[in-house]
């Protein structure tokens, strides 16, 4: 039973820091996205200034 319950303990964490790098990764993309998109709409912004 202790041996089960320390598995289970190191089960746990290894969970734990796998949510942790995911949340981790996902802010990743989402920052990258966002830049990217802002990146986008001042082109799109510059396009129509220039074109006026």
């Amino acid at each position: 039973m202790v041996e089960e319950a320390k598995v289970v303990e190191e089960a746990k964490v290894v969970e734990e820091a796998a949510v942790v790098h995911l949340v981790k990764m996902v802010n990743l993309v989402e920052v990258a996205a966002t830049y990217i998109v802002t990146r986008v709409h001042m082109w799109i912004i510059l396009m129509i200034v220039m074109a006026m």
